[in-house]
């Protein structure tokens, strides 16, 4: 099982409001993407009566925050699962399309076949980047110019760089990324947060939320209406 936070403000209701679905931990031991997503679940909360632009995206938003994917890696300090699975190793894809998961990503899967959100992002780190389909070959996806168009406004906010996973940082089969797009045709992002697994708690979160609540309001609306 995953746990799955709702934000919005009518979290009981369906509305036909875009949704997201943002994740912590596919790697236990990336212990930032989690804090980012709790960070980002305090503040859309706390804010909310108070900003202007917080209560924008919430009242116009469906949010999906899984703060740990992988909870038994995290908990355990290590990047696999309790049996040794890489879990963003471990999805459907073009090259192994009848893959079946593990539980972990299996809810995942679940969680987002029965959402349908438009944007799916999966926190990791490290590295500074904002990465997009595809990751198991170099050659451009069919959306790359949109996707590089709404990531690089996002690193105009924090200076990560951008570009396709296989090009910017290595070539991966089997990834998150891959499969939304590939299965689902959504906004699929990678995002390496800070320089390194350690880096500064408050430092990761600074640099990471305000690109997210670009992605959130105008980059989900951007991908929408193209």
């Amino acid at each position: 099982d995953i746990i799955v936070l709702k934000i919005s403000d009518n979290v009981t209701m369906d509305e036909k409001e875009p949704k997201a679905v943002l994740t912590g931990t596919h790697h236990g031991n990336e212990i930032n993407s989690t804090e980012v997503i709790v960070a980002m679940e305090e503040e859309l909360l706390q804010k909310y009566n108070s900003d202007p632009k917080i209560k924008a995206i919430v009242d116009s938003r469906e949010i999906y925050l899984v703060p740990s994917v992988n909870v038994d890696g995290f908990i355990r300090g290590t990047r696999y699962d309790i049996n040794g699975i890489d879990p963003n190793r471990d999805y459907p894809g073009p090259l192994l399309p009848e893959h079946n998961s593990i539980p972990c990503i299996t809810a995942l899967r679940s969680l987002v076949e029965k959402i349908k959100p438009a944007v799916v992002v999966d926190y990791h780190s490290s590295g500074q980047l904002h990465m997009f389909p595809w990751a198991y070959k170099t050659e451009p996806c069919d959306q790359q110019a949109l996707f590089s168009l709404i990531t690089s406004n996002m690193s105009k906010l924090n200076n990560y760089r951008f570009g396709s996973i296989s090009t910017i940082i290595y070539p991966a089969k089997n990834s998150s990324a891959d499969f939304w797009y590939w299965k689902y045709k959504l906004m699929a992002l990678g995002i390496e947060i800070g320089t390194s697994f350690n880096s500064p708690r408050e430092k990761a979160i600074q640099e990471t939320l305000p690109a997210a609540y670009y992605l959130l309001s105008e980059g989900i609306e951007s991908f929408i209406n193209n």
